[in-house]
């Protein structure tokens, strides 16, 4: 893939510009990324490299936090709305999309989780339904077609992985 430089690591623009380019790359040479570490900032332009070749994708992801907040603190891009992003570009599936474990008591942050059609499944919720059904459901929501993963390590239990993520 060649020596990619990446102009700014503080810089959230330009940085996102420079993974979405390496992604091209990447889907043009087709391979099948995986991408370990980073926070979900870095997902949208990575799904929308993905998408240009596959059309939409659909969405397995596993967080404590939806990730689909608006515009914060001017901020249209950070780590807590790359997915409403992804899906008003039109590089995410929102019928193709589950969410599982998401807690936490901020309605508003998942309001448009529900809004554009994505399946969410609350913490408490795994619980009650068990890993099988949790499963089964992702795979019907997700279907055969082109899908991203992601998990976040703040989806595990808090006394598991203390001071991760964005403190509650």
């Amino acid at each position: 893939l060649g020596d990619v430089p990446m102009r700014s690591r503080y810089d959230l623009t330009t940085c996102h510009e420079d993974i979405e380019g390496f992604y091209d790359k990447v889907v043009a040479s087709d391979l099948l990324p995986l991408s370990v570490g980073g926070d979900h900032s870095i997902s949208r332009p990575i799904l929308a490299a993905l998408a240009r070749k596959h059309g939409p994708l659909g969405m397995v992801h596993i967080d404590a936090h939806a990730d689909t907040s608006g515009v914060y603190e001017g901020a249209k891009f950070h780590h807590g709305g790359p997915f409403r992003q992804a899906v008003l570009e039109g590089s995410l599936d929102p019928q193709r999309t589950i969410q599982i474990g998401i807690r936490g008591g901020g309605d508003f942050l998942w309001e448009f989780s529900y809004q554009s059609g994505m399946t969410v499944i609350h913490a408490e919720e795994v619980a009650e339904l068990g890993l099988d059904a949790v499963i089964a459901r992702a795979l019907e929501v997700v279907g055969a077609g082109p899908t991203y993963v992601s998990f976040d390590v703040d989806s595990l239990d808090p006394g598991f992985a203390p001071g991760t993520g964005t403190p509650e």
